[in-house]
């Protein structure tokens, strides 16, 4: 919104438009060339003062822009060799799982260039053989996982306890090796990924949510504040930590919804005494579909 309004009200939709056609490579590493050609046709005071404008506005939006990830589908392959990290999230995953790997790109953030650059990326995928039910993810540092997408088998579409059991396979293999949380994005473009074998049901409203969301909010999905579909998950023990940074800031629960979750059923208790609902913010983010 802050980008569209520092664009000239007469010409703000035109101006949109030639942006959002804009080769997105180009938009992101050269803004202020790609801005000024859309712009061109304004008088000199219109150009330099809403360009400048923009461009405050766009660079910022660029340096906190979840990293983009150049598509890697057709480059997952087995692992051959591995690191000490990733021997150690194979044997944690249950006997029925394969582990891939692909190398691709990351758009990342420059400071000193104040433009995105590509950086050489490493994506797992993580699949349960048996329901075709996968999570791609790539690892940000020691203590955190960004989830790329988690997608259930065809025939697992809807089937909450299926999608539960793999979902929680995965993330316990994960926070078995040491990492204490898996952020992500809920996906916000079902277009994108259609149900095969029902009807969509993802974007439904229910009690001001999703049902997508409501679906992770009950697994321990807690929310972002400042972006509307972001969530992570933490580990077990880091749970409590952030119901009770909650409760000293006298925030509502973040896990008021949990409702057969990932944690235990005795933690999950735990953790549910309020009635509230309410949002959290860990250290990073990156961009998921939980689909």
């Amino acid at each position: 919104m802050a980008l569209k309004m520092a664009l000239p009200e007469d010409t703000r939709a035109a101006l949109l438009v030639r942006l959002q056609q804009a080769e997105a490579n180009l938009l992101l590493a050269q803004p202020e060339k790609m801005l000024r050609a859309a712009l061109r046709g304004q008088d000199l005071f219109s150009l330099t003062f809403h360009a400048n404008t923009f461009l405050r506005a766009y660079l910022k939006f660029l340096s906190e822009f979840d990293p983009f990830v150049t598509p890697y589908e057709g480059l997952l392959k087995p692992l051959q060799r591995f690191t000490e990290i990733e021997h150690e999230i194979q044997t944690s995953l249950p006997r029925d799982w394969e582990f891939f790997q692909a190398q691709t790109t990351s758009n990342q953030w420059n400071t000193l260039l104040k433009s995105r650059r590509n950086k050489p990326l490493t994506v797992y995928r993580a699949r349960n053989k048996q329901t075709a039910s996968h999570l791609d993810f790539y690892i940000a540092d020691s203590e955190s996982v960004h989830g790329l997408i988690f997608r259930v088998g065809a025939d697992c579409e809807g089937a909450f306890f299926a999608a539960r059991k793999d979902f929680s396979a995965v993330t316990s293999a994960l926070f078995k090796v040491g990492f204490k949380r898996l952020t992500a994005s809920v996906l916000t473009c079902p277009e994108e990924y259609p149900l095969q074998h029902s009807k969509e049901w993802r974007t439904e409203e229910i009690q001001g949510m999703s049902r997508l969301m409501k679906f992770w909010r009950r697994l321990g999905a807690v929310k972002w504040p400042e972006k509307e579909n972001a969530v992570s998950f933490f580990h077990p023990t880091l749970a409590p930590e952030v119901k009770a940074t909650f409760e000293k800031e006298g925030l509502p629960n973040p896990f008021a919804l949990l409702n057969r979750s990932i944690y235990p059923k005795e933690l999950e208790k735990a953790l549910r005494t309020s009635a509230k609902q309410g949002i959290y913010a860990p250290a990073d983010l990156a961009q998921m579909s939980v689909v």
